[in-house]
């Protein structure tokens, strides 16, 4: 299964990742398409896809960070992580305006919510 194969899968109105932040959580966010779209740009510029990173960087919180990471890792932009294994990113610079036009093609075509 290629990249454009699981971004197709990726949007779905009947599978929230996210809710809505929390009013007593400010940095707390929810995990929506532009939200991917920067998680993913940050992991393969860094080539870096840790749950930290995400946190420090997208100012969210582990909760949301390790739902993007569980997205980026459906749509085979991060290899799965077992246990204390480090994930690879797989996806490179080059296949990242293709990775990110999907996915607002994808939001444009189907409308969370």
């Amino acid at each position: 299964m290629g990249i454009r194969d699981a971004l197709r899968r990726i949007l779905r109105p009947s599978d929230p990742v996210g809710g809505p932040a929390a009013p007593d959580e400010p940095a707390a966010r929810s995990v929506d398409t532009a939200l991917i779209i920067e998680a993913a740009r940050l992991v393969v510029t860094t080539r870096t896809a840790t749950r930290a990173l995400l946190m420090r960087q997208l100012y969210v919180t582990d909760e949301v960070a390790e739902r993007l990471l569980a997205r980026l890792e459906h749509c085979e932009i991060v290899s799965a992580g077992h246990g204390r294994e480090r994930r690879r990113v797989l996806t490179t610079a080059g296949q990242l305006p293709a990775v990110v036009a999907e996915f607002r093609r994808r939001d444009g075509a189907e409308p969370v919510g």
